[in-house]
């Protein structure tokens, strides 16, 4: 199922309002006003699965909410508040794709391709994580073989009781998958949960770096998102997509504060 890609900025924002909420008391003053904003289990089949928080299967959203929205800015009021922003805004499309991932328009990079790579996951995050759990949930050969050899005679009243029980086990050994087998279906399952994770977290760290994890209105965040939007359609993007999203680091174009 495709995902809505605008739909993702809510979340982002409401994640960078709680780490500005962390130093908001060291920095507020008398008389300031403004907006204040506002998984893991695993298993061992064929190795150590993590689990992403689905957030109910929904593609996590950026943008901004909380707090009261703020009034359309003059172009230098603006550009103060984007900050370091700016040097990702209006920096070329060659710049985005070249630059450092530690720089400016590296961090924009990262931002976009994990954004955009969020908004096109066709998997079903909610499905996915019960898909994975039956699996570590089940109970497989070796598993079933080590029941029977740990069966104790002396803990059944008769012999006929330990062979019953000894004889039903081995039914559901004998049609049990092995581990390997598990493991085969687990891990493209792990694998999409993984990689959706990677790019939520690399998407909120980037954006985090490049705002100094300040809100921003919603005015500020729109024009950012947009070049975001330029450079996902740009052949400079679509070319590294080609490539793997191989990179040549060059030297980058100063950042505009």
């Amino acid at each position: 199922m495709m995902r809505d890609s605008k739909g993702f900025r809510v979340f982002i924002t409401a994640a960078l309002a709680v780490a500005a909420l962390s130093v908001a008391p060291a920095m507020a003053g008398p008389g300031n006003s403004g907006d204040n904003g506002g998984g893991n289990k695993g298993g061992n089949k064929g190795g150590n699965h993590g689990q992403v928080n689905a957030g109910g299967g929904q593609v996590l959203k950026a943008g901004n909410q909380g707090g009261q929205k703020r009034q359309s800015q003059g172009n230098g009021t603006l550009a103060s508040e984007l900050k370091k922003l700016n040097g990702a805004i209006h920096a070329s499309f060659r710049a985005w794709t070249n630059a450092s991932s530690n720089g400016v328009p590296g961090l924009a990079r990262t931002y976009a391709g994990s954004t955009g790579a969020l908004s096109t996951f066709e998997g079903d995050l909610t499905q996915l994580e019960a898909d994975k759990q039956a699996l570590l949930d089940e109970i497989s050969y070796q598993e079933y073989q080590t029941m029977i050899d740990n069966l104790d005679p002396a803990g059944f009243d008769t012999p006929e009781l330990y062979e019953e029980e000894r004889a039903g086990l081995v039914a559901l050994r004998d049609t049990a998958r092995t581990d390997e087998e598990i493991a085969l279906e687990l891990d493209p399952i792990q694998q999409q949960l993984d990689d959706y994770e990677g790019n939520q977290t690399a998407a909120e760290d980037s954006l985090n770096r490049l705002t100094g994890g300040r809100e921003l209105s919603d005015e500020a965040m729109g024009v950012f998102e947009a070049r975001v939007e330029e450079y996902l359609a740009s052949d400079e993007y679509l070319a590294t997509v080609e490539t793997e999203g191989d990179v040549l680091l060059v030297e980058e174009e100063a950042p505009v504060e």
